[in-house]
């Protein structure tokens, strides 16, 4: 979503390393939730639930926290870029590992089979996911993990959106609108455009980073600011609610704690937001913590690819089987990063502009005219 669904961008000057650690803790939180909880209550295949699986069955949370995360660096990263740097920019940092994931995912569900949980990977399916599009016209995702890139599109459709109507000088009352419509809307609308666009069942998250950032950067009457993250905080609880029924749904297990310790998480994590923002805080080892949140993007993409690896459950006593899965996955998102993600993503930050410039002045229209 560079948050755990995409990431962000910063410069070396205002490197945050306290931002790689909550992405990289919070991605593996991920990790482990779907490897020593999800899957053994889910696909029955893994550990035994364990004291350990109890704790870290809270875990999915740590996707709202991602959300979180990207309001705040996205918002941050895109002050003071035009709209064609931010296109650019998000296009060439979701999109190759994105498609390295979508080919992965078919070829395994081509090899290897479908489980009740994943749709029949037919080519038109994996076309229409290579566009990372798939969900706003009702299809399926390959890979269950999708969903939350179609959160962070439809946010950097609307950042886009201030970029190139020139609206900063009025994202305040824009957020309060949104948050006028999450709260009518509430946390489950019907499926359709309207959901995917403005998704208001994950934009509390979202909108609190926002408003985290315009915090820090003054933008705004602090009366105004306050009652807008007290509205956002409120809607995020409502949200949270909502998401703890469904996970007690489908997982047919309660969740008495899931509340407190959301709260505990996002005010933790937006107080270390803003202490590292303001260098009142050092971490230990930044560097360390910069080599790992490069790999948090395709740690999140691909992490599926180990659950192979649980199926030695039977044979291998205790956690070994996770331990063994989470090394392959560690060194598959190295790989990935080093060998997909920077080349790739460099590539199409040198294609991208010359095709924009080709669709806004074709060389067909240009003889044409002649």
């Amino acid at each position: 979503m560079k948050s755990i669904v995409a990431g962000s961008e910063y410069s070396r000057s205002g490197y945050l390393p306290g931002v790689d650690m909550i992405r990289f803790t919070t991605a593996l939180a991920v990790v482990l939730f779907h490897f020593v909880y999800s899957c053994p209550r889910i696909l029955h295949i893994g550990p035994p639930i364990g004291a350990f699986s109890k704790v870290i069955r809270y875990g999915y949370i740590t996707v709202d926290i991602f959300f979180m995360i990207s309001g705040y660096m996205i918002l941050k990263s895109a002050r003071h870029k035009s709209l064609r740097e931010f296109v650019v920019a998000r296009a060439a940092r979701l999109y190759p590992v994105y498609w390295l994931s979508c080919l992965l995912t078919f070829a395994g569900l081509r090899l290897w089979g479908t489980t009740s949980i994943s749709p029949v990977p037919t080519t038109k399916l994996l076309l229409v996911n290579l566009t990372m599009l798939q969900e706003f016209f009702g299809q399926t995702s390959l890979n269950g993990v999708f969903w939350t890139l179609t959160v962070e599109l439809a946010f950097y459709f609307l950042v886009a959106m201030v970029i190139g109507c020139r609206l900063w000088s009025y994202l305040l009352p824009l957020i309060f609108g949104w948050l006028a419509v999450t709260m009518v809307a509430g946390p489950e609308p019907p499926n359709g455009l309207f959901k995917h666009l403005l998704f208001p069942g994950y934009s509390p998250y979202v909108i609190l980073g926002m408003l985290l950032y315009l915090y820090e950067k003054r933008a705004g009457a602090p009366a105004l600011l306050y009652t807008a993250m007290l509205l956002a905080g409120g809607l995020a609880i409502r949200s949270l609610r909502s998401e703890g029924f469904r996970m007690q749904i489908y997982h047919h297990d309660p969740e008495p704690f899931q509340l407190a310790i959301a709260v505990a998480l996002f005010f933790g994590v937006g107080l270390l937001l803003l202490l590292s923002s303001r260098k009142r805080i050092a971490l230990p080892g930044p560097r360390i913590w910069a080599t790992l949140g490069k790999l948090t993007y395709s740690l999140y993409l691909l992490h599926n690819v180990g659950v192979g690896i649980l199926l030695l459950q039977g044979h291998l006593p205790g956690y070994i089987p996770v331990f063994l899965a989470l090394a392959f996955v560690m060194l598959l998102a190295w790989g990935a990063y080093r060998f997909v993600e920077v080349p790739g993503g460099n590539a199409l930050q040198r294609l991208l502009p010359k095709l924009l410039d080709y669709l806004k002045h074709p060389s067909w229209r240009s003889a044409e005219v002649r």
